[in-house]
């Protein structure tokens, strides 16, 4: 009788083991319906050497990953982006070289290798006299620059963007580049500067229809200068104007608009707002994590 109550313990406790200890590797291991889908497609054109589709999947599973595995998304850009070289299409073999610069940039902190790349793209524009895509890379690498401190490099790189959207007739352009030198300005500790790149990019945009996020994205920088320059009146300005367009904007610029606001209402002293924006983070932060985009603390 005492062997059998032992027996019966044994697996009963098997059991516990095999739920807690087998379960959650299974589900990490589950992959979402659209990978699954493109990694067969990827597999087929593989063994098929369609090296047009191939392309095109490898860099649709690199768009999948951009968010939540930088460095795969990095590996499967570069496969696509040999291939179109290969090819000859020129047009995505840019569109990949930029995307790999932006996951180093965003997403690794690694601003030289992101320069490397952007580098490349700028090339493959140039090349194809493609004017408004080089210039975007211009005034692109001209920020990269800006993140290494090599700000005389920032610069120049910006102006010879400024100087081809002026060619081109081209304001929204020319507003990325005044949104551009302020954070290069900012980034100097020039923050006169900085301020009054803002404004002129801030009017560009006021004159085109449907950039509202972009306007939001300059408030949000005002709204940290003024924080920083202790101008809490001005702050309260661009935070009023902002407030209502929060949930409306990509998750980055909704966090910093948080992250401003709990600042400004622990400056003034509102301790019920500083919770209520404390809330609002931890939402979002919660909210994606559960997308698997996890930010840091």
């Amino acid at each position: 009788m005492k062997n059998n109550k032992l027996t019966l313990l044994f697996y009963v406790y098997f059991f516990i083991y095999c739920i807690i200890f087998t379960l959650p590797v299974v589900s990490q291991n589950v992959q979402s319906p659209e990978l699954s889908s493109l990694l067969k497609i990827d597999s087929i054109t593989r063994a098929t050497n369609d090296l047009p589709k191939q392309a095109e999947v490898n860099e649709k599973i690199a768009t999948y990953y951009f968010e939540i595995d930088p460095n795969k998304s990095i590996s499967y850009f570069e496969k696509a982006s040999k291939i179109y070289d290969q090819i000859n299409n020129s047009k995505h073999l840019g569109f990949c070289l930029q995307n790999i610069a932006f996951s180093y940039d965003e997403k690794l902190d690694d601003f030289k290798m992101a320069i490397k790349y952007a580098e490349k793209a700028l090339f493959v524009w140039e090349k194809n006299e493609d004017l408004y895509q080089a210039a975007n890379m211009l005034k692109y690498i001209g920020l990269l620059y800006s993140k290494i401190e090599e700000f005389v490099m920032a610069e120049t790189y910006i102006q010879k963007a400024i100087d081809q959207y002026t060619l081109l007739g081209f304001d929204t352009g020319l507003a990325v580049c005044y949104y551009n030198l302020a954070l290069v300005n900012e980034r100097m500790q020039n923050l006169d500067s900085s301020l009054q790149y803002l404004k002129k990019a801030k009017d560009l945009w006021k004159l085109t229809n449907n950039h509202s996020s972009r306007i939001f994205i300059v408030n949000n920088a005002l709204f940290k200068i003024y924080l920083t320059t202790e101008d809490l009146s001005k702050a309260f300005e661009v935070y009023l104007e902002n407030k209502p367009n929060a949930r409306s904007v990509p998750w980055q610029h909704e966090l910093n608009f948080y992250e401003h606001s709990k600042i400004y209402f622990n400056k003034k002293g509102d301790s019920d707002s500083v919770t209520l924006y404390k809330s609002k983070i931890a939402m979002l932060k919660k909210h994606l994590a559960e997308e698997g985009i996890y930010i840091e603390k």
